[in-house]
């Protein structure tokens, strides 16, 4: 090998990455002088690696980056050990060295990955793991309706009222983002009013019911008497505007039996499905079907389904000819006590002693809303700011209590306390892992073991991370954590060229997001391993995206899971979401989509460019994928935008077979897209099938993963011994990593279990 050319100053050399590179080789070569260089041994081949690779730039008068390896042979462990992390890496993901300065082959990488593991798997129990408490920081938008939600069933505008987040990290969790203003406050005590209206309305109807059925739908005779279904038809039944909660569904019914199974009644609460019923009942012996189901506020219909038609005229016994389905009536009646209804007001004692009302009611309501455990004094204020207005007829005292519960800033802040007392932080790593799963406070399970004291236990924490990863509530881990990683969240703001894209909508592109979403929590709901996030070959169509990808079939409004056919659709660099967000508005983009690969999937983001070179408006100009290819290429001529985009744009002309709403292309008018694309250490690649399969066996794609949730679960970036014990307990993961893995493994971490 030959030393690294010494050249003009590149873009690398003026970056953060190309200053964490030299020090990394600082450490390493001068590890054999110095005091000791805190013990950091380097063997003689890795030595040679390192000497014939970098020293040319680090080690002669006036260094790039103005670090000179002789300097920099001793360093605090922590650092040093968190910078070979980085150096590994990077070398790892083929970002270093950059082209020209360097010639590392596979085998060269692995030799020095190798060696960076060793030492830091030798040297990482030295390091003191000094985890810190995250900053006050409030609740999100999502995260604030989500609360309320859970908290009492109804809805408020949180999303249109609230001011939006920051992003921090690429993540709106992070408490850098999460600054609180005079204008949040205004906003939360509107909201509170809001929803304290909302939940006292005493209009909220505790009973609906049907017995008449008058009409006619589709497939369905609907009589004074009886709905008769003699086909698959669906009877839509309009609710009262205010119902809302959780209430006990009753379907009293029977049906005239044949075939193999008895029919059955599907029931959709707008749109989404709340229970299905198999109903034996005979028309001599009509019975009663209960299920609980979940009303939301704004509820519009309730769709009931006979989903099963069977009609078989040739069977010997006429009475077994024809499946049908008769519905006698139907009721919903207010299931109180149950999840995100009045649950809160089961201990009211009723009558007309209004504080003895509230001090019976308010502490099991408190303890959730807050997160935290109730004290006596807090009860005590509530009722004072409750008799502020004088004394009231029931229930006003309760609204100026909620009010005041929901305003305060125990409720819309998430406070970590740096000293508090075990039973304290109990509740607050409760909320840590409620927030960080379901985007919500905890739920009564939760907070009893926090109560109980025992969710520091190991056993017990890991059974309530399991629990809660299979409750449905967990989707919140698609919709927040897995859509601001991916950068889904930008996909409302795109607006494309209406003479070429003109069927691109917002209802397309919220498609767009969901497919997405449902891909990543279908991967983590049923323990894939993270690579299928890249390789998974089926996906989530409804009728827009079927017609958008071009895929034939029976498809609606709801989405479904389908098999899918063509390999360039599998996994995440298919998806149009992806595409269409590193798009611009009139044509595709190599180097938004390589960026998009190394910030999300990589873990290496390239350096912001330099000065004078923030922006490239040939590839906004030209207008084909031919002359687009040949603008990049004279760009990368330039030594100082070679370094980053000589991977960059490799990484994205190979999904140039798609186009900016991420439709399949092999033409532009009679000439052939070139897919072809060649990696700076000489790799190539053809099309988005091998960069898929390439990425997918990356060694940089699963630390990625983790070390992005940690970001969102934690809130903070990680401390050096954090950062040296993350990435141990990754690489120490058994198998073929699950995404459900890496996120146990971050949840377990001390970072996120103690501060």
């Amino acid at each position: 090998m030959q030393s690294a050319p010494r050249g003009p100053r590149s873009r690398w050399a003026h970056s953060a990455y190309g200053a964490t590179r030299a020090l990394l080789l600082a450490l390493a070569v001068g590890a054999g002088r110095g005091p000791a260089a805190q013990g950091v041994g380097v063997p003689a081949d890795v030595r040679e690696l390192l000497t014939d690779n970098c020293v040319g730039c680090h080690g002669a008068t006036d260094p790039e980056a103005g670090l000179d390896l002789r300097l920099l042979a001793s360093r605090p462990l922590a650092e040093a050990l968190v910078t070979l992390l980085e150096l590994r890496d990077r070398v790892a993901a083929r970002v270093m060295p950059p082209p020209g300065y360097g010639d590392l082959d596979g085998g060269d990488v692995d030799r020095l990955v190798a060696w960076v593991d060793a030492t830091v798997d030798a040297r990482r129990d030295e390091v003191r793991e000094a985890s810190s408490p995250v900053p006050a920081r409030r609740l999100s938008r999502s995260q604030y309706e989500r609360a309320i939600a859970d908290l009492f069933g109804v809805e408020v505008p949180a999303a249109a009222e609230f001011p939006a987040e920051d992003l921090a990290h690429g993540f709106a969790t992070m408490a850098d983002a999460l600054r609180f203003s005079a204008v949040h406050v205004e906003k939360y005590l509107a909201a509170a009013e809001q929803v304290a209206a909302t939940v006292l309305d005493q209009t909220v109807p505790p009973r609906w019911e049907v017995e008449e059925f008058v009409g006619e739908a589709k497939g369905v005779a609907a009589g004074a008497e009886f709905a008769n279904f003699y086909t698959r038809a669906d009877l839509r039944l309009p609710l009262p505007p205010r119902l809302r909660g959780a209430y006990r569904l009753r379907v009293r019914a029977f049906g005239d039996q044949a075939g193999d199974e008895p029919p059955r009644l599907a029931v959709d609460v707008d749109g989404v499905r709340a229970a299905t019923f198999a109903v034996a009942a005979t028309r001599d012996e009509p019975r009663t079907y209960e299920a609980e189901v979940d009303v939301p506020m704004g509820a519009r219909a309730l769709r009931l389904s006979f989903v099963n038609d069977f009609w078989a005229p040739d069977h010997p016994d006429p009475a077994r000819r024809d499946r049908n389905l008769h519905l006698d009536w139907v009721e919903l009646e207010s299931a109180l006590g149950a999840p995100g209804n009045r649950w809160w007001l089961l201990d009211d004692p009723g009558g007309d002693d209004g504080e003895r009302r509230l001090r019976a009611v308010l502490p099991a309501l408190v303890e959730r809303a807050w997160r935290a455990p109730v004290a006596s004094a807090d009860i005590d204020a509530l009722v004072c700011a409750s008799q502020a207005a004088g004394r009231q007829p029931w229930p006003q005292p309760l609204r100026l209590a909620l009010v005041a519960i929901l305003a305060s800033p125990r409720f819309v802040l998430r406070l970590e306390s740096a000293g508090g007392g075990q039973r304290q932080r109990a509740y607050e790593l409760a909320a840590r892992l409620s927030f960080t799963l379901w985007g919500s406070v905890p739920d009564p399970d939760l907070l009893e073991d926090a109560r109980a004291g025992r969710l520091h236990d190991d056993a017990v924490f890991a059974r309530q991370v399991e629990r809660m990863l299979r409750d449905a509530r967990a989707g919140a881990l698609a919709t927040e954590f897995a859509a601001q990683w991916l950068e889904l969240p930008t996909l409302s703001m795109l607006s494309f060229d209406a003479e070429r894209f003109g069927e691109v909508d917002v209802p397309l592109l919220q498609d767009l997001r969901r497919e997405t979403e449902m891909l990543f929590e279908a991967v983590l709901r049923e323990e894939r391993p993270v690579r299928e996030l890249l390789t998974a070959d089926f996906s989530f169509y409804n009728r827009r995206l079927a017609a958008h990808y071009g895929v034939e079939g029976e498809f609606d409004d709801a989405m479904r899971r389908v098999e899918l056919a063509e390999p360039w659709r599998f996994g995440l660099l298919g998806h149009a979401s992806i595409l269409a967000l590193t798009s611009n508005p009139t044509r595709t983009s190599p180097v938004k989509r390589g960026k998009w690969i190394l910030d999300n999937l990589l873990g290496a983001p390239p350096a912001p460019p330099p000065p004078g070179n923030g922006a490239f408006p040939p590839e906004v100009a030209v207008d084909t994928a031919a002359g687009l290819r040949e603008q990049l290429a004279r760009h990368r001529r330039n030594d100082e935008c070679a370094v980053c985009h000589q991977r960059m744009d490799a990484l994205g002309l190979a999904l140039e077979g798609f186009d900016a709403v991420g439709r399949r292309r092999l033409r532009e008018g009679s000439v052939a897209v070139d897919t072809s694309a060649v990696m700076p250490d000489g790799r190539r690649v053809q099309g988005s099938v091998e960069l898929r399969d390439m990425l997918a066996n990356d060694r940089s794609l699963v630390p990625c993963l983790a070390r992005k949730f940690f970001l969102f679960a934690v809130g903070r970036p990680a401390t050096a011994g954090e950062r040296i014990r993350l990435d141990a307990a990754v690489r120490a993961l058994p198998g073929e990593v699950t995404l459900a893995a890496v996120v146990r493994c971050v949840l377990a971490s001390g970072a996120f279990r103690v501060h």
